[in-house]
């Protein structure tokens, strides 16, 4: 499959700048064949949700906390750090790619060759401003929702 897509702005030039594109239509099967590793895709009912690409700055803060963490983690056996673009799938049709997750040591069985099935004991979204409102009131709400005991954004 191949999708071009072209971002015009406000004055009908294109544009570069930070974005956040919903994609309707797919189901969760076809996400999982046809939305290509290099992409980084979530998907929220029925819709493919693709980001700007980060900046320099969200990535060194990403592995800060991946750093971080994974010493944290490690040393009270409590779990798992993985990084996006690793798809939590909170329930069918809720697939999302945190910058960053812990996955409880109860649930390394939940551990899928695509995703995690299950509930991250902590889950956290370093902030973009394309994706500010999507991160801090969407996902944090279904995160909430579906008992994710720690959510940082």
């Amino acid at each position: 499959m191949r999708l071009t897509v072209k971002l015009i702005g406000p004055e009908r030039e294109e544009t570069l700048h930070a974005f956040l594109l919903r994609i309707p239509g797919w189901t969760e099967e076809h996400y999982y064949e046809k939305a290509p590793e290099r992409w980084f895709a979530e998907f929220e009912d029925r819709e493919v949700i693709m980001h700007s690409p980060v900046s320099i700055r969200h990535q060194a803060i990403t592995r800060l906390l991946t750093i971080s963490l994974h010493v944290l983690v490690q040393r009270r056996n409590v779990g798992e750090v993985f990084n996006g673009p690793a798809v939590v799938r909170l329930r069918p049709g809720l697939n999302y790619e945190r910058d960053i997750c812990v996955v409880p040591v109860d649930q390394r069985d939940r551990l899928e060759k695509e995703r995690f099935s299950g509930t991250p004991l902590l889950g956290v979204e370093v902030i973009s401003p394309a994706t500010r409102h999507h991160d801090l009131v969407t996902k944090a709400l279904n995160y909430r929702k579906h008992r994710v005991a720690e959510c940082w954004g």
